[in-house]
């Protein structure tokens, strides 16, 4: 069972390293509050451990770290592989247990839904504020 920490203790004092053209494209997903803690579970359980590239997740455990119902999460994780900002990529042990992998093409995810007034242009790191796509 995942505990809750207000601050780092002396056996954890590391971080996760995170790529900012992930970041920067994440914030324009418009990704509702379970689906924005699923990713960041996901980004923990691989990038966060070094360069690990899947790992296995049950909707129990992503229950226990979340605090959302399962149903909701099976919903969240349903609208996460459809605009392919995470893959399946197996089964561990009788099929139970998913194995997921956070998709680090960002040419590949599926735009969310155009408002009036947000851009589904991808964030570059050569765009300027003030330049299309960043007011």
């Amino acid at each position: 069972i995942m505990t809750t920490q207000n601050s780092p203790t002396k056996d954890d004092e590391g971080y996760m390293k995170m790529y900012h053209f992930i970041t920067m494209n994440l914030i324009r997903q418009r990704l509702n509050g379970c689906e924005h803690c699923i990713v960041l579970l996901l980004l923990r359980m691989t990038l966060g451990y070094g360069e690990r590239e899947e790992t296995k997740l049950s909707q129990e455990f992503i229950a226990q770290c979340t605090g959302y119902h399962k149903v909701m999460i099976s919903r969240s994780m349903t609208k996460l592989l459809k605009r392919k900002l995470i893959i399946r990529t197996g089964n561990y042990g009788l099929g139970k247990v998913a194995i997921y992998r956070f998709n680090m093409d960002i040419e590949e995810w599926k735009k969310p839904q155009p408002t009036s007034s947000l851009s589904n242009e991808p964030f570059s790191m050569s765009t300027k504020v003030g330049e299309k796509g960043t007011e």
